[in-house]
């Protein structure tokens, strides 16, 4: 009887919680509307209309609170000790952290094998070659378009990780990006595309030195055939229609590229366009290799050799590019709210373009320069640049470290938080790791080692580095706008509660249609409007003696 009476308690609260996240979405909803209608007709109907849906009763949760209050009191006969409040607590996180045990055991004897495949094929490439025809220059040409699928799969494991970690939290990063509600991918969806790049990109790599440097399959001049197979089922994967990853999703990423690409030419830009710049910055490195693959294939081999890096103008453009894209968004947004705010931001990518210009430029060639004053340069860009981004990832895009005059100065982690706090100190410190690794995705590697494996081995961890900073840095961006609305992208500060993939299964089972209509048996006047039509719709059914069903 008392464990009835206890499910029963928790299923009103439960109703209560859901009806509260009704009331709120669908004030949201309206309030997103009318913000709309003033964009558009610049007539402010939302500074009428708001303060008279904000009064009507559907809206007033006073009621809802009061019946909650009144539960709570039906709880403490029940309530546990503090020792078992400790218990209890214990028990949730152990549940939400190893839930679905058995498909992380074998997620991470995936990850163990496939390092330990990585590592083996690292030491082949350092063992010495046996293949007379093997050819040191030939082969470090032929590297780009490996690492690109290379680091494309590492983008893939370390969003899925960023999501992995929403969702543990519920950061309801869904809505702050403008996702379909429906979408089911989950950070377990994107785990298993990684694998199977990872696969991939395992098996022809390998195959690919093996084959060079000993001739397993003997002499033969289709080495090439490696990594354009690869590619080509890297393209294939990425196409492919998918039961979760739907292609219209796909192509919503797609659009949100092409809103960041075409921002130096106006529009509104949003949260989701903003996180779509900030990730293009940090993908320097792979657009470059995309750019030195197609120029690999498409370039005899004895040009690809010796010229595969030793593109002047096109490698520093790459690496222009996207923070440009980025200024032009902090202006848009400047434009569009007038705050101070995104100028600063404005000022961060402009000092990440001054590197790429410094370091592409021959400075010690110009009047009055010498190698030790561009190497000065440099180093002054690189710490401006540096401490510049930092500040602003801890600062403002994440709100761990208050600079405000006003608001707990140099204060760490004063607001309200929602991942552990220990996650906010151990991502500042690997943050400045990453950040001082930053600047060099931006300089060409043969400027920091002459050394070719030196240059192509530099080239790889950097990259690497940076997108798991991104990774982490997104996750406490959302979580920082989920909280604070920081960036007011959002009409209200509210943000609906993140819903599993299990948990919207079982909503879509238990959705049943208030009622059912022939739209044929009803007499519809075209001179009627959505008033006269719905009533006559109401009227059919009532006349039919058919039911409101639950």
């Amino acid at each position: 009887m008392m464990m009835r009476a206890e499910n029963t308690i928790a299923n009103l609260t439960e109703r209560i919680d859901l009806l509260r996240s009704y009331s709120r979405l669908n004030h949201l909803a309206v309030a997103k509307i009318l913000k709309k209608h003033d964009k558009v007709t610049r007539i402010g109907l939302s500074q009428v209309l708001m303060p008279e849906v904000s009064s009507q009763p559907f809206y007033d949760l006073k009621r809802l609170d009061a019946l909650d209050d009144r539960l709570q009191t039906l709880i403490p006969p029940t309530n546990p000790s503090e020792g078992d409040q400790q218990f209890l607590k214990r028990l949730r996180y152990f549940r939400e952290h190893m839930g679905g045990g058995h498909s992380k055991m074998l997620r991470g004897f995936y990850v163990g094998v496939s390092v330990m495949l990585m590592i083996d094929i690292i030491v082949l490439v350092c063992i010495p070659h046996t293949n007379p025809s093997f050819d040191e220059a030939a082969f470090f040409a032929s590297l780009p378009p490996f690492r690109f699928v290379f680091m494309s799969t590492l983008a893939l494991w370390g969003t899925g990780w960023a999501m992995n970690v929403m969702e543990t939290y519920s950061v309801n990063y869904l809505f702050l990006l403008d996702c379909d509600p429906n979408i089911e991918v989950r950070s377990d969806t994107l785990f298993n595309i990684a694998a199977l790049h990872t696969s991939l990109f395992i098996l022809f790599f390998g195959l690919y030195v093996v084959d060079y440097k000993f001739a397993i399959f003997g002499d033969h001049e289709y080495y090439v055939a490696y990594p354009a197979i690869l590619l080509f089922f890297w393209l294939v994967s990425m196409c492919w229609p998918h039961d979760v990853f739907r292609l219209r999703y796909r192509k919503g990423i797609l659009l949100s590229l092409w809103r960041t690409i075409k921002a130096p030419f106006g529009g509104s830009v949003t949260f989701a366009d903003n996180i779509t710049g900030d990730v293009l910055t940090s993908a320097v490195k792979p657009l470059q290799d995309l750019a030195l693959a197609f120029y690999f294939f498409s370039a005899p081999m004895d040009i690809a050799r010796t010229k595969t890096e030793n593109h002047p103008f096109l490698m520093p453009l790459i690496a222009f590019l996207p923070y440009w894209f980025r200024m032009m968004q902090c202006l848009s947004r400047w434009w569009e709210t007038r705050e101070t705010r995104h100028i600063w931001n404005f000022g961060k990518y402009l000092c990440g373009n001054i590197m790429v210009v410094v370091t592409a430029l021959p400075l010690s060639e110009f009047p009055f320069f010498s190698v030790y004053t561009e190497r000065l340069v440099w180093v002054f860009v690189y710490c401006l640049s540096s401490m510049y981004m930092y500040c602003w990832d801890v600062g403002m895009d994440w709100g761990i470290v208050s600079f405000s005059t006003t608001d707990h100065t140099g204060t760490f982690l004063s607001r309200e938080h929602m991942l552990p706090r220990w996650m906010y100190g151990a991502a500042a410190f690997t943050n400045l790791i990453g950040r001082t690794t930053w600047a060099l995705t931006l300089m060409p590697a043969h400027t920091v080692l002459k050394s070719r494996i030196g240059s192509q081995v530099l080239r790889t961890v950097v990259a690497g580095i940076e997108i798991m900073r991104r990774a982490q840095w997104f996750i406490i961006r959302c979580e920082f706008e989920h909280l604070t609305n920081a960036s007011k992208y959002r009409s209200l500060l509210w943000v609906p509660p993140l819903i599993s993939k299990e948990d919207l299964h079982a909503t879509r089972k238990r959705m049943k249609p208030l009622f059912t209509v022939n739209v044929k048996s009803i007499a519809v006047d075209p001179s009627w409007g959505i008033k006269d039509t719905a009533v006559a719709a109401m009227n059919s059914v009532r006349s039919r003696g058919e039911s409101y069903a639950p």
